[in-house]
């Protein structure tokens, strides 16, 4: 039969191995976290650099493109311009050309 003394020492005994066991158990589970982190964490950062890289290049075509649009329309805003002055002239031209009909038609007398 056990005493109670043995009962302590028993009791004891498991207790620490027990407790022994999940501080063992914590710092294993502690460290595998720390290194599931540890490489989701430069995963993240390989994809970033990735898509970043990505991005950029697709940043240069966009400016690239944006400037060719830019060219092509100042090209044609600018004949649009000649065409105006150019038209404008003409009407001028025309309405110098009434004026003196005018003056061959209707004479004026002072």
């Amino acid at each position: 039969m056990l005493t109670k003394d043995d009962k302590k020492y028993i009791s004891g005994t498991v207790s620490k191995a027990i407790s022994g066991a999940l501080v063992k158990n914590n710092k294993i589970l502690i460290k595998e976290m720390v290194g599931l982190f540890t490489a989701s964490n430069s995963y993240i950062k390989e994809v970033n650099e990735k898509l970043s890289d990505k991005i950029d290049k697709v940043e240069v075509k966009l400016i690239d493109k944006i400037d060719k649009v830019d060219e092509k329309l100042s090209d044609k805003i600018d004949k649009v311009l000649d065409q105006l002055k150019t038209d404008d002239n003409s009407i001028n031209d025309h309405n110098k050309r009434i004026g003196k009909l005018e003056e061959k038609v209707f004479p004026i007398n002072v």
